[in-house]
C-alpha cells in the first residue's frame, strides 16, 4: 500500500466545526500524514497556539476555582472558631456550607482532571506535525541528496 502523504491538502478528518465550536470556525488538526510540508507547518503552528490559549484559559479557570474552594473553607473556618448557635438554623447554615466546600472541591478535581486531559491531547497533536514535519524534511533531504549524486549506468 502506498502514501498518500503529500497528495491531499485536505485530509478526511478536516470537517467544518459543530454548534459548539467557537465562531463557526473550521474543525483545525487534520491528520498530518496526509499534509503538505507548508500545511504542516500551518498546522502546527496552529496547534501550539491552541494550546497555549489552552494553557491560559485553565490556569484562569484553575485559579478562580482556587479561590473559591479557599474562600469556602476560610468561611467554615470562620464559623467554627467564632462557635455555631445553639439553633437548627445554624446547623443548617453549617451543613449548607459544608457541602458547598464539597462541592467546590469536587469541581475543582473534575477541572485539573478534565484540563490535563485536554492538555494532553493538544500537546500529543502538536508532536504530531513536529514528528511529522522533521519526516518531511527528511525525505527533502534525502531526494535533494538523491538528485546530486551522478547516475552511473
Amino acid at each position: 500500500m502506498t502514501s498518500n502523504a503529500g497528495c491531499y491538502d485536505s485530509p478526511w478528518d478536516y470537517n467544518p466545526g459543530g454548534v459548539l465550536t467557537a465562531k463557526g470556525e473550521t474543525h483545525r488538526f487534520p491528520a498530518p500524514v496526509h499534509l503538505r510540508i507548508d500545511r504542516v507547518r500551518e498546522e502546527r503552528a496552529y496547534a501550539q497556539q491552541a494550546l497555549a490559549a489552552s494553557n491560559r484559559r485553565t490556569a484562569r479557570r484553575i485559579g478562580a476555582a482556587a479561590v473559591a474552594v479557599i474562600l469556602l473553607l476560610a468561611g467554615l473556618g470562620g464559623v467554627y472558631v467564632t462557635g455555631i448557635g445553639s439553633g437548627t438554623e445554624a446547623f443548617t447554615q453549617l451543613w449548607a456550607l459544608e457541602a458547598a466546600v464539597l462541592v467546590a472541591v469536587v469541581a475543582f478535581v473534575a477541572l485539573l482532571r478534565r484540563s490535563g486531559a485536554a492538555h494532553e491531547q493538544l500537546a500529543a497533536r502538536a508532536r504530531l506535525y513536529d514528528r511529522r514535519l522533521t519526516e518531511l524534511h527528511q525525505q527533502w533531504q534525502q531526494e535533494r541528496a538523491h538528485r546530486r549524486t551522478p547516475q552511473h549506468a
